[in-house]
């Protein structure tokens, strides 16, 4: 089997999305050949699979003057490095990408291709349009049920979900334990809880509920550490908080830390305050960590979790200090941890990926 995997960009802001699709790609049978094309950015060097990277700057990919000329050169380009690989499936990389791509498939009634939705986005009605002139060549998949039912109502066409997994024995090989990870992080924190949170540093991850939360919780004189691994665009406007709240002793900004899911177990529990989200994989890597997770309250965290949570509203500092402070007096890490573990069921979690994934991929 020929396989293009088209992603929209390499770097930090894209490593979970990576990940799934190298899992994806893991399930090929022996002897596929499989290329990575990246349309911005520069790959990873240690990728294993052979990578083309075009290159193409923002304005490329979304012109705003002489879009129509700029688009016909960039699908020209496309055009012909497709035709040169005799791909028979592309998996491709989120909306803007299935934007770039799917209209190449109309000369090619023999490719197919799935369109992978790690998140929520704005629909166009030329989306609508351009996903019914290709239904019967494309696939689309979407990471949890929520995501699902919000993409086949504005798009008007089947979603199929398959929510995305981690093999658990896999990645519990990976993780380093208490004391490695804490001395990879530089943490020297005996006598107080770490906690922790991963992600973008965006508006939508809502780390500054977070930080005005503990903010709260020192004011009763309660002591902590807090890491937010992570960069992105709010890391000013987090740091311009943390000091204003005079917390800068207490909450750290590594920045991006690669295989940041390997020292999870650096923290006694994890927070996952965002306002909304694709699947929230990090809420999957903590329970496989064995570390407890406190989440917002949204659908796609009550899919994985179901009445177990705990889930606490988007935005609310004051509920989100309550809770933590609860969970820190009682320190309860590994019975919390434990219960949400065995709902997730991480091992049928993982099968399930990669039965609904073999068959999308034609592989059984």
């Amino acid at each position: 089997m020929r396989v293009i995997n088209i992603m929209w960009s390499f770097g930090s802001a894209y490593a979970s999305v990576h990940k799934v699709h190298t899992q994806i790609l893991e399930l090929l049978p022996p002897g596929s050949l499989i290329e990575n094309w990246v349309l911005q950015g520069e790959a990873d060097k240690d990728l294993e699979i052979p990578t083309y990277q075009w290159k193409w700057s923002k304005r490329r990919l979304k012109p705003k003057r002489l879009g129509l000329l700029v688009q016909f050169f960039t699908r020209r380009d496309l055009s012909k490095r497709l035709n040169a690989s005799e791909a028979q499936l592309l998996l491709i990389d989120g909306l803007g990408t299935a934007r770039l791509i799917l209209p190449l498939l109309r000369s090619r009634p023999e490719l197919q291709a799935c369109v992978l939705f790690h998140g929520k986005t704005r629909i166009r009605a030329g989306d609508r349009r351009l996903f019914h002139r290709c239904a019967g060549q494309v696939k689309v998949v979407a990471v949890s049920q929520d995501l699902a039912d919000e993409l086949e109502r504005d798009l008007g066409v089947p979603v199929i979900t398959v929510v995305s997994a981690f093999d658990p024995v896999k990645s519990s090989e990976q993780l380093l334990n208490r004391y490695e990870a804490r001395l990879r992080l530089g943490i020297e924190a005996e006598n107080v809880p770490v906690l922790g949170a991963v992600g973008r540093l965006v508006e939508s991850k809502g780390f500054d509920t977070v930080v005005r939360a503990l903010s709260l919780i020192k004011k009763r004189g309660e002591k902590f550490k807090l890491l937010i691994l992570g960069d992105g665009e709010r890391r000013g406007d987090l740091e311009g908080l943390i000091s204003d709240l005079g917390l800068a002793d207490d909450i750290l900004l590594p920045g991006h830390i690669s295989n940041a899911a390997h020292l999870y177990r650096a923290f006694d529990m994890v927070l996952i305050p965002s306002h909304k989200e694709g699947l929230g994989l990090v809420l999957q890597e903590a329970v496989i960590a064995g570390v407890p997770v406190l989440a917002s309250d949204l659908p796609v965290f009550r899919e994985q979790l179901g009445k177990v949570g705990p889930y606490l509203p988007v935005d609310d500092a004051q509920a989100w200090a309550d809770r933590i402070e609860m969970l820190i007096s009682n320190g309860e890490y590994g019975e919390l941890a434990a219960e949400q573990r065995s709902h997730l069921v991480l091992d049928n979690a993982w099968h399930e990926f990669c039965s609904e994934w073999n068959k999308l991929l034609g592989v059984e």
